[in-house]
């Protein structure tokens, strides 16, 4: 889905139009392809963006094979990332449910 938005906006664009819509998370739908053609359409964008993104970097570069392996690597950062935040939160969770159960025991042995 994400990628059709990006082409149909890239589609609507035209060379007086500025590239409003565009953003380092549209990085993430586009085609390898894609990108590297919009990196060399919207050189100016990309290069600030690169310096976050490493991906739109090999993209201004030409390179199609590096920006797959460059997201794949943002999206395991992203994810060890994700993991550390909702640990302690997935911990509390399950002491707060197992304390719920204990109490529900300790009052049905009392009934």
């Amino acid at each position: 889905m994400l990628s059709r938005t990006f082409e149909h906006k890239v589609s609507e664009l035209n060379e007086n139009v500025p590239p409003i819509g565009f953003s380092s998370g549209s990085a993430n739908a586009v085609p390898p392809v894609q990108l590297v053609a919009v990196a060399r359409r919207f050189t100016d964008q990309c290069r600030a963006l690169a310096a976050t993104r490493p991906l739109l970097a090999y993209a201004l570069a030409g390179d199609e094979a590096a920006p797959i392996s460059a997201l794949d690597a943002e999206m395991r950062a992203e994810q060890a990332v994700d993991r550390a935040y909702w640990e302690p939160v997935r911990r509390e969770l399950e002491a707060m449910r197992l304390d719920e159960a204990r109490k529900k025991r300790i009052s049905k042995d009392l009934i």
